[in-house]
């Protein structure tokens, strides 16, 4: 039920704050208590069995019964009812209970928490935003928010954390996150309370703030500070959902008097709740609000300025808003510098180094995620330290650093076991499957997907589209057309490919077309390339779409014979790679370029084209295939160094078998082998 309130005799019951008021004064109750209190309230409409009372508030069906009846008899109690004269919860014989007092729920009563609302209340406290930010923008409704997906880059393809919601409640935690404190928790002194709880969710050590806040006084709940951080572990789990009611919750009950360190905190958690949901235009007033209020706190709430500064930098470059961003993060770094706050610098650096890709300055922004990964693992911070650990295996991927990225693999297989967020969690499988499959080790990569799928994983569009391309990476190189056809069509096939990110659909469809090519679907290729050209033309300005789209119809051209078309159109992707420079989309420039002029005898011109990835041959194994593939075919003396060298990087990579064989002194101007799979 939607109800934020119930009002039943001179009681008051707000579920998503967990209190119950008599009059004007809070109800002293015990968690299990006022849960079922709650559930029995919710459901008044019909009668709830025991069992399935028990397994709403205790998470399990293990309880004994009498458990449940002092639990129901606490409740009563609470409610000035008893067990004779049950005007509250009655008693059905053998079966369970029914709530019977009369409830209402106020019609003033304000929306639901999880819809956008405005906090009139505020105006107080809402200065006039300084001359370089406009004012915030009027929220879109909530059924017309736009979800924004990731950028069209090579970034984007290989899998940047995406956004994504799965409510999970303490009773739903694993048994390894209901640990209880090491000790009494009610016997220490409010601050060293407080203290705990707010080292035990900056750190992720998320086991251990279940833990307290399950042990916290029933008054200390009420606290806006425990509210606070309450908040603060829903949204590192990845429970934005709730997170986004809490931090709400907390806003409306602050008011404009509320103390400025707290709601500017409480406005920036709305914010980084909404961004991780996606919804950027929902975002971008309350990280601004943030910014507005927090610097009334005084130097106290730098750091959270400083991240309410960065959030707002990210948000402007997924819009690629770069010059907004920029001056953002600089904003962010003053109000860092200084602090010693190493978790938020660590992530100021992570997202200036998303920007700088999303720039196409990959180079540059290899150091940014270093020092994120470095920082973050100092504070314990797993989760920010998973995010930039990925970022720069990401990174070192596209920059063809395949040794690079798998250094961090064996860090992120133990980074995964200690994030709460559970999408963030399969990423980091996922990112560990791409690395693994890039430096050949291909059966720890199909190991790492198999643990993926056998966790349990939220339902998000990203994430499976995520999953679909390194499970059609991992398949050809494994030699798989036919399944990694089928991962390709898969993500095609899903909502996802309907989606903003346009980057993982230009890669996919290119995919699909090597696919049907090595299988001889000219069927498929045509309408593949088909595809990649729509693509492009509905987004003129994606470098990435423009590209792929090129090799596409250079790829068709040629398979139908129209040779000097597919050579043009291979000139023309040369011309666009060359304005990004991304090395991964070089290099699948190259190859395909390479291969083509190979078949068409044309030696001297596939080594001129080869030479533009000879500098990535000593360490990426596709470059050193594409320079092997040039010497066999021009019977050059280098064959046998670049096959040695082909071979030590090829791991569990079957090398074309042609290319294995001493080329015959006739090579040139010989057959070609074909290996537009091989070369994927």
């Amino acid at each position: 039920m939607n109800e934020s309130t119930f009002c039943f005799g001179e009681f008051r019951l707000i579920p998503a704050h967990r209190e119950l008021w008599r009059s004007n004064q809070p109800v002293r109750i015990q968690p299990r208590t006022l849960e079922t209190v709650i559930y029995l309230v919710q459901h008044r409409d019909r009668v709830v069995g025991r069992d399935e009372l028990i397994s709403a508030v205790w998470g399990r069906v293990d309880v004994a019964d009498n458990l449940l009846s002092q639990t129901i008899a606490r409740a009563r109690h609470a409610l000035g009812d008893t067990a004779e004269e049950q005007h509250t919860i009655r008693t059905i014989a053998r079966f369970g209970y029914r709530w019977i007092l009369d409830v209402e729920v106020p019609a003033d009563e304000p929306a639901p928490v999880s819809e956008a609302a405005s906090f009139p209340e505020f105006d107080a406290v809402r200065p006039e935003p300084p001359p370089h930010l406009p004012s915030p923008p009027p929220l879109p409704p909530a059924n017309r928010r736009k979800r924004h997906r990731l950028s069209a880059a090579a970034l984007a393809l290989l899998g940047i954390v995406g956004f994504a919601s799965w409510p999970i409640t303490p009773a739903t935690l694993p048994p390894a996150q209901v640990q209880q404190p090491d000790d009494d928790v009610a016997a220490w002194p409010q601050a060293r309370r407080l203290s705990a709880l707010r080292d035990a969710v900056s750190s992720s050590h998320f086991d251990r703030a279940h833990a307290i806040l399950r042990a916290l006084p029933d008054l200390d709940r009420l606290q806006p500070e425990v509210r606070h951080e309450a908040a603060e572990l829903a949204l590192k789990e990845g429970r934005f959902e709730e997170a986004l009611r809490a931090f709400k919750s907390l806003l409306f009950d602050l008011g404009e008097h509320g103390p400025p360190a707290l709601v500017g905190a409480a406005f920036y958690g709305v914010g980084q709740a909404e961004f991780r949901r996606g919804l950027l235009d929902a975002a971008e007033p309350y990280f601004k609000l943030a910014i507005q209020v927090l610097p009334k706190a005084g130097a106290a709430s730098r750091v959270k300025l400083g991240m309410a500064w960065t959030s707002l930098g990210r948000l402007y470059s997924m819009r690629k808003t770069f010059e907004p961003a920029d001056h953002a993060y600089a904003q962010a770094r003053m109000a860092l510098e200084g602090t010693g706050d190493l978790a938020a610098l660590s992530q100021l650096e992570n997202n200036a180094g998303v920007t700088l890709i999303a720039r196409y300055r990959y180079a540059e922004a290899l150091p940014r995620f270093q020092r994120a990964a470095d920082l973050a693992a100092m504070t314990q911070d797993a989760n920010t330290e998973a995010r930039a650990r990925m970022n720069l295996v990401n990174a070192q991927l596209v920059m063809l650093q395949p040794a690079a990225a798998l250094q961090s693999e064996p860090r992120l297989r133990a980074l995964r076991d200690l994030v709460g967020d559970p999408v963030l969690a399969a990423n980091a499988d996922l990112i560990r499957a791409k690395a693994l499959t890039a430096s050949g080790h291909l059966r720890e990569a199909a190991l790492a997907l198999q643990a993926q799928a056998a966790r349990p994983t939220p339902n998000d569009e990203t994430l499976a589209a995520i999953r679909d391309i390194v499970s059609a990476d991992l398949a050809f190189a494994q030699g798989a057309v036919d399944i990694g056809a089928h991962s390709v069509h898969a993500l095609l096939a899903s909502p996802y490919d309907s989606s903003e990110d346009d980057g993982v659909t230009a890669y996919a469809l290119w995919q699909w077309l090597q696919s049907s090519k090595a299988k001889g679907a000219t069927r498929d290729m045509a309408a593949a390339a088909a595809a990649a050209e729509a693509k492009s033309r509905a987004h003129p300005a994606e470098p990435t779409l423009a590209l792929y789209a090129s090799l596409a119809r250079a790829e068709t051209a040629d398979t139908k014979g129209d040779a000097a078309t597919a050579q043009s159109e291979f000139e023309h992707a040369l011309q666009l790679v060359e304005a990004t420079h991304v090395p991964f989309d070089v290099l699948r420039v190259v190859a395909g370029y390479t291969q083509f002029l190979l078949r068409h005898h044309l030696d001297a011109e596939a080594s001129v084209i080869a030479e533009r990835v000879a500098g990535w041959a000593e360490g990426d194994y596709t470059a050193s295939l594409v320079q092997l593939s040039v010497y066999h075919a021009i019977g050059s003396e280098a064959w046998q160094s670049a096959l040695a060298r082909t071979r030590s990087l090829a791991g569990e990579r079957k090398i074309p078998a042609v290319l294995t064989l001493a080329p015959p002194p006739s090579a040139a101007g010989g057959p070609r082998g074909l290996l537009a799979v091989d070369l994927l």
